[in-house]
């Protein structure tokens, strides 16, 4: 007899780096980073340095043409991305952040689609709330959907005339996440923000029939 298991489960493929064996796709917040081969989620971890002063704080991963992790984010399959985070105390440094309600934000930019200066990306609604600091690990999620027809309710897509959510979906050259909303008016604190276990889920979905083969 056929022992029964959660129908319709979706298992994208996945991609990850938890900086066990360093950058090799130089993730980075806002423009440096600190590679600390431990206390993350374990181990090695991408920290924003002490004192890390920023109006719109983020991290990101701009692609090398041709690389593996250029070729998933354009492949027009990008279902999800997930990240751990902590917001950690900031050292001697002023003024910190209050923190309190702001949102982490996606975008996926695409750099060579625009022409000339027009900057080209899609940016999700506000997602869960950015934990104050001094804040543990927690892991974060934003869903991508990837087979909508057109712009998905929630999100904002900036592009030349005519530019699609397909077209953004197969012209991903980086993604960023803001721990803020970009769009509320902000000012420069002072914080000191780790990331580890990114994730994304790309590629084809296997859609199981729910049921596990038949017991011997």
């Amino acid at each position: 007899m056929a022992a029964s298991t959660a129908s319709g489960v979706v298992h994208p493929e996945t991609w990850s780096e938890g900086f066990e064996n360093g950058n090799p796709d130089t993730w980075y917040w806002t423009n440096h980073y600190v590679l600390k081969t431990d206390g993350g989620n374990p181990g090695g971890w991408l920290d924003s340095g002490a004192g890390y002063l920023a109006q719109y704080p983020f991290f990101s991963v701009a692609t090398v043409s041709g690389s593996s992790l250029q070729q998933i984010l354009a492949g027009g399959q990008l279902h999800f991305i997930a990240f751990d985070f902590a917001n950690l105390p900031p050292g001697e440094c002023f003024p910190h952040d209050p923190d309190s309600g702001r949102q982490f934000t996606l975008r996926l930019l695409d750099f060579h689609s625009g022409g000339g200066s027009t900057i080209v990306y899609a940016q999700s609604a506000p997602g869960d709330v950015v934990p104050d600091a001094p804040s543990t690990w927690q892991t974060f999620h934003f869903t991508i959907p990837e087979d909508a027809a057109q712009t998905p309710e929630g999100w904002q897509l900036f592009g030349p005339g005519g530019y699609t959510w397909s077209q953004m979906l197969h012209n991903t050259d980086a993604v960023l996440v803001y721990a803020t909303d970009p769009d509320v008016l902000s000012f420069s604190f002072c914080r000191r923000l780790g990331v580890d276990n990114i994730v994304i889920g790309y590629g084809d979905r296997v859609f199981t029939d729910g049921f596990d083969s038949p017991a011997g």
